[in-house]
């Protein structure tokens, strides 16, 4: 385990950090990102900011954001070379899932997800593959370096151990259930409200309407296919309210946006692999990663083979779940 002492042997002496997170952030990358920025700015007295590419559209997330006034940036209003350090949180180097330029060495990565293999340098590993939340990584770093963790930050950091472990119900160990109570004597309960239950928009009620008019169930597998959506976030939002249908093991949602198809995966039970399932789907043709309940991946895709995919979509997740080719029923019929 990476002592507060190593990290001081990366991050002394800068004067301008760079917190990448993964692109489209969810709340434990946003938490993790605020809480490094904060144990740089009070440690180490430097300037930090975090960055990432896409944008976030989730209520909760944007919410989130608004909420606590967490300072984000999108990496094409930056310039890398301003930064003397390089962090990446809940992300790793060569991914495919953020945004960081081929050529930037990396001084740090935390991260919770299993270490992938890459060739660029990287001074300093935390990865915690075992742990629920990198958040909980984070929150252990800022109490040793006994930085101040006020109301908004241990809400946010809070927030991210929570929805990472489906509230300590999935993938937490001991470690995050430590840093989940320490934080809740700090929270504030009304901003965690605030984020929690945030207004909606027409938006997301006219794609939550297409996929209950475009999800089809195959035994104890949902399968929908959204179509264009304006964020890669929708694709998640829809498939956790799918796989919460009675009678359903797994959920599988696509949706395209910005040239590729994004793809998330979703298993109700303890035992199962979302991840392995994800990495079944997109073999051959693009990325994935996550947990065990919960999963995704993405694949470039060309609008004249966006058809020709979805159908590959299909074939696989019923291949890869043994339920062989089939003819799926709906969801909901309305009326």
């Amino acid at each position: 385990m990476i002592e507060l002492s190593e990290i001081d042997g990366v991050l002394s002496g800068a004067t301008h950090v760079a917190v990448f997170t993964h692109d489209f952030p969810d709340p434990d990358a946003l938490a993790s990102a605020w809480g490094i920025t904060a144990l740089v700015e009070e440690r180490y007295s430097a300037r930090a900011r975090i960055i990432f590419g896409g944008f976030v559209e989730r209520a909760e997330n944007a919410a989130m954001i608004r909420v606590l006034d967490i300072v984000c940036t999108n990496v094409a209003d930056v310039d890398e070379g301003q930064f003397d350090r390089v962090v990446l949180v809940d992300t790793q180097p060569d991914t495919g899932n953020n945004s960081l330029a081929k050529d930037v060495t990396v001084d740090l990565v935390l991260d919770h997800h299993p270490r992938v293999e890459t060739a660029r340098a990287v001074r300093l590993w935390d990865v915690r593959s075992d742990w629920g939340a990198t958040a909980s990584v984070v929150t252990g770093h800022l109490q040793e370096a006994g930085v101040n963790v006020d109301a908004k930050l241990a809400t946010a950091l809070f927030f991210g151990i929570k929805t990472d472990t489906h509230s300590l119900g999935e993938g937490a160990t001991s470690h995050d259930v430590r840093w989940y109570e320490w934080l809740f004597s700090r929270i504030s309960h009304r901003h965690l409200s605030q984020i929690e239950r945030p207004a909606l928009s027409g938006e997301h009620f006219r794609v939550m309407a297409r996929a209950l008019s475009r999800a089809r169930i195959y035994e104890n597998v949902v399968v929908c296919h959204l179509g264009e959506v304006a964020s890669p976030e929708s694709v998640g939002e829809i498939v956790d309210l799918l796989v919460r249908r009675d009678g359903v093991d797994w959920a599988v949602c696509t949706g395209e946006a910005m040239g590729a198809m994004s793809i998330s995966v979703r298993a109700s039970r303890i035992g199962l692999s979302a991840r392995a399932l994800a990495g079944k789907l997109v073999e051959g043709i693009g990325i994935s990663g996550g947990h065990a309940q919960s999963a995704g991946g993405r694949a470039p895709v060309e609008v004249r083979q966006v058809a020709m995919l979805r159908r590959m979509i299909t074939r696989r997740t019923l291949a890869a779940l043994g339920l062989g080719a089939r003819r799926g029923e709906r969801v909901f019929a309305a009326g």
